[in-house]
């Protein structure tokens, strides 16, 4: 009976580690009124059976969420909170892959200017 168990949760494990589809996307917001995006940023989307990871690898940055609507929001958000962690962050008191996200967000983010 242990070793039906212990195949049984391999098996899902094994399930469970591999996509069941996967795409490529770009953004072109963060849904928020606060900034736009100069640019685009590539967002990769990773289907499983019970969720849904976005991911901007670039930016060491994830979601999961159980559709991929949510996982793109969660996504989205994610940037956001990143960028108003870093944007007035001296880059002399940032490490190495923190400036290189800050270098990275402040090409692709613009604030918006209130009208």
């Amino acid at each position: 009976m242990i070793s039906f168990l212990v195949a049984h949760a391999l098996r899902f494990e094994t399930e469970e580690s591999e996509p069941v589809f996967v795409r490529s996307v770009p953004i072109h917001d963060l849904n928020t009124d606060a900034i736009d995006l100069a640019e685009p940023i590539q967002i990769e989307i990773e289907h499983y059976a019970q969720e849904v990871i976005s991911k901007v690898l670039e930016l060491d940055l994830w979601a999961s969420e159980s559709t991929e609507s949510e996982a793109l929001l969660a996504i989205k958000k994610a940037i956001h909170d990143l960028w108003q962690e870093l944007k007035d962050e001296p880059e002399s008191e940032l490490g190495a892959l923190p400036r290189m996200w800050k270098r990275i967000l402040g090409k692709k983010i613009r604030t918006r200017v209130p009208a």
